[in-house]
């Protein structure tokens, strides 16, 4: 199990958070839930970072070259353009990440020598990643030789995948994006946020493999491929993204659209605000399941410009993807995300003794487990384990806290009002 510790990183002062198979971040605005978000990013694609220069270095015939000289220098440049300049922070701002026992990787600051004021980022690499990457120096391997040492040393061979918040504005831009991108250089990219413009260039990839929706995409992979697909997951996530977005997305004419039958659509720009937040989490999720990718997906906010049904039905496409072999981590500020994960794991766990009775409720493929969920809450700098000790549920508390609130100060005005 991977466990990242960070301090003093923008709203954290400190944490230490085990990953399990499925995480759950909550708590109020600008408390952290993205900055350990981008934190786990950043260390989990570190491998395909190393993957990336060492076929950069490859084709470029470079003779002698330093992998891990130009790893930390890109990592310096991916840090600031994830977190900022290094040069505003503390020094004792540091984060660690540990892949396996004795596999992990140290980010902290030193003073510059340049300068007594300035800082820079510093790196240290446990001995297997320093042996891999001298490895690496002296000798050529083909590209899938590579990849295989990479996932062996940091024991891992999930490929994460990143969705941003604020989803909306990019949809609206969605027939720009190409010119955007296209018309910006390297220096102009690096002021856009990394994890968004990763999740950009995911979906300008993945666009054009929609041309003929969801169930020609299935239809075509079922008579295509020889490996066994997860059909029973792969139907109800269909049917859970159609009761959410009420149509059907295709990728046509060179404009993204959302077919509410088999003639009449809308232009995914004028479309809800709703759908425009969740469509590329779901395509995602389903692409994923049906290419039958390993991922471990880091989703922020999935209930943005939600209905509460449509919230629950969303929480349910996570369970699915889960028992779809992939791993997630997901920041809410949603009481019905949380409470529809709840029910999720409670059918979980009451399903090993009343299977049948449970799957009238809530489909086996969409249940989830406490045994592999992990739930913080994140205030003031700090994290905290809301994992209820006493069953295998997120606390109750945490869900319903601003409800009771309300509902308090509801029953004070009641008082005042019958002159109490």
């Amino acid at each position: 199990m991977a466990v990242i510790e960070i301090n003093n990183l923008g709203p954290i002062n400190h944490c230490r958070m085990d990953l399990k198979k499925f995480c759950v971040l909550t708590g109020p605005q600008a408390s952290g839930k993205s900055t350990i978000a981008k934190a786990i990013f950043f260390f989990r694609t570190i491998k395909d970072d190393c993957l990336s220069l060492y076929s950069r270095e490859k084709l470029s015939g470079a003779e002698n070259g330093d992998l891990s000289h130009s790893l930390k220098k890109y990592l310096r440049g991916k840090f600031m353009q994830m977190f900022g300049s290094s040069w505003s922070m503390s020094m004792d701002m540091c984060m660690f990440y540990q892949f396996g026992e004795n596999t992990y990787i140290n980010l902290s600051l030193k003073k510059s020598t340049y300068s007594g004021i300035q800082n820079y980022i510093e790196f240290a690499f446990s001995d297997d990643i320093l042996q891999l990457l001298n490895s690496l120096n002296e000798k050529e391997y083909e590209r899938e030789q590579v990849l295989k040492m990479l996932q062996d040393v940091f024991q891992d061979d999930f490929e994460t995948v990143y969705i941003p918040a604020g989803r909306s504005l990019i949809t609206l831009l969605t027939s720009q994006l190409n010119y955007i991108l296209s018309a910006m250089d390297d220096g102009q990219k690096k002021s856009i946020d990394y994890c968004t413009q990763n999740y950009m260039e995911r979906i300008l990839r993945l666009k054009p493999l929609f041309s003929d929706g969801m169930r020609e995409m299935y239809y075509n992979k079922l008579f295509t491929t020889t490996i066994p697909l997860k059909k029973d997951i792969i139907t109800k996530l269909m049917e859970t993204i159609d009761s959410i977005l009420k149509g059907k997305y295709q990728y046509a004419g060179g404009e993204e659209r959302l077919f509410v039958n088999d003639y009449q659509y809308v232009k995914l720009n004028y479309s809800s605000s709703g759908q425009q937040e969740v469509i590329w989490i779901l395509n995602l999720l389903f692409y994923y399941v049906l290419e039958n990718r390993k991922i471990y997906l880091i989703l922020e906010e999935p209930e943005s410009h939600l209905y509460p049904e449509a919230q629950s039905r969303v929480a349910e496409a996570m369970g699915l993807f889960l028992n779809a072999g992939n791993c997630m981590l997901v920041t809410t500020h949603s009481p019905y995300i949380l409470g529809s994960i709840n029910n999720l794991m409670y059918a979980g766990a009451l399903s090993e003794q009343y299977p049948e009775s449970v799957e009238k409720i809530i489909a086996k493929e969409r249940q989830m487990h406490a045994e592999h969920t992990a739930a913080y809450y994140v205030r003031e700098g700090t994290l905290n384990n809301i994992m209820d000790d006493s069953e295998p549920l997120i606390q109750n508390s945490v869900i319903d806290g601003i409800s009771m609130e309300i509902n308090d100060q509801m029953d004070q005005l009641l008082q005042i009002d019958m002159g109490e």
